[in-house]
């Protein structure tokens, strides 16, 4: 059996890396839910080209420029993340239930030919999923040749020239 590599989140370079990763997103996400608003003048993220999602739903940004919501979001334990996941969904949709919903995320639903009776609320709910999925943009975050803060750099941050689940040394920068 494979055992995890154990990261040890009290180590300084642990600690730096996880300061940094959220400052930086922080300020992308941020940017692309309210505009520009960092105050630091080195910021790179703040006077990149990306730009406030346009036609953002109201109950995203408002759920999103709250502080702490976004902390969890991008510096909460794995263990926080489905807790924020329910209440993000409770925020937009106030009768959501796991549950009963997980049909509705079955993006084949919305497809053209689609004649399923779900389809106009998975259709509503899409548009909601799509604008998280801009406001995140996890494939800028993973394209190494990013010219803003990307995985790569935190990566390099932690200083691991091993991957986290099986150890093996293919993961450097």
């Amino acid at each position: 059996m494979i055992e995890m590599f154990y990261i040890d989140g009290n180590s300084k370079q642990v600690i730096d890396a996880e300061a940094r990763h959220f400052k930086e997103l922080r300020c992308f996400v941020s940017k692309k839910v309210e505009g520009p608003k960092c105050t630091d003048p080195t910021c790179k993220m703040c006077k990149s080209r990306y730009k406030k999602v346009v036609g953002l739903f109201k109950k995203i940004e408002t759920f999103l420029t709250d502080p702490l919501n976004l902390e969890i979001v991008l510096r909460g334990d794995p263990s926080d993340l489905p807790q924020i996941n329910e209440e993000f969904w409770k925020y937009i949709f106030p009768t959501y239930d796991f549950d009963v919903w997980l049909p509705f995320f079955d993006r084949r639903l919305i497809a053209a030919k689609s004649t399923n009776p779900m389809k106009p609320f998975s259709q509503m709910l899409f548009k909601y999923i799509d604008q998280i999925n801009n406001i995140f943009d996890y494939e800028r975050f993973i394209d190494k040749d990013s010219k803003y803060y990307n995985a790569y750099d935190l990566s390099g941050t932690l200083a691991r020239n091993t991957c986290t689940y099986c150890n093996r040394t293919y993961t450097s920068t």
